[in-house]
């Protein structure tokens, strides 16, 4: 038998290597809820106070390794296309990688964006940079199972992302997140000012987000598979 992360993986496996349906599990993944408890308010502040940020600033956070694969070019772009929203600050977590440079090139053409964008790097405290977020970005090209998703979702953000299928499996489209178009930055910076003008619709997703987690994405949740 075989195990996949998501159904995505297990119909490209089953047609890549033809094998039989019944023979393929899929077990999505799961997360602590522990080590991702519900955001309050007190700690948002303290972890914007942390990382320098503003206590009223608006804050994008998105996590993944420096890879094209996670898109990254496209949430600064996004950001780009929000000048209008001095207050708005993108930081991405993740290890430096074969995009890095190209990062950074980009950004040095962009030195108003580039103000308002932090390559944080790899991070052990990713809990706590989420912490600050009031939305999570997620830009990738192509997952497995897009476990930062699923940290974004515990810490009871909404989510606006690349509609992809392996994060379609993992969202409630409409209700706790928002996909666009893969390398589409317009409509990425459309989703993101589309749901910070809408307080109201922005705490209801991340409240949506905490309870699918909740419901599917636990380590408890994720061991009943096997």
């Amino acid at each position: 038998r075989f195990h996949a992360v998501s159904r995505a993986v297990k119909d490209d496996a089953v047609a890549a290597f033809r094998l039989p349906d019944d023979k393929v599990t899929v077990i999505e993944r799961g997360r602590r809820p522990e080590t991702l408890p519900v955001v309050s308010p007190a700690r948002r502040a303290a972890a914007r106070e942390t990382l320098a940020l503003p206590a009223d600033a608006e804050v994008l956070v998105s996590v993944g390794r420096q890879e094209y694969q996670k898109g990254h070019r496209y949430s600064i772009a996004a950001i780009g296309e929000l000048s209008d929203r001095p207050d708005l600050v993108l930081l991405v977590a993740g290890r430096t990688g074969n995009e890095s440079d190209e990062l950074e090139q980009i950004l040095a053409g962009m030195p108003e964006t580039a103000e308002r964008v932090q390559l944080l790097g790899h991070r052990s405290d990713v809990a706590e940079v989420l912490a600050a977020a009031d939305v999570f970005v997620f830009p990738s090209l192509f997952e497995g199972m897009p476990g930062a998703v699923i940290e974004a979702m515990a810490s009871g953000l909404p989510i606006v992302a690349s509609d992809i299928e392996p994060v379609r499996e993992v969202v409630d489209i409409g209700v706790n997140a928002m996909l666009v178009a893969p390398r589409d930055a317009l409509a990425l910076a459309a989703a993101i000012r589309e749901l910070l003008d809408d307080k109201s619709r922005l705490d209801d997703m991340g409240r949506r987000s905490r309870e699918i987690f909740e419901e599917r994405f636990t380590i408890e949740r994720s061991v009943e598979g096997f």
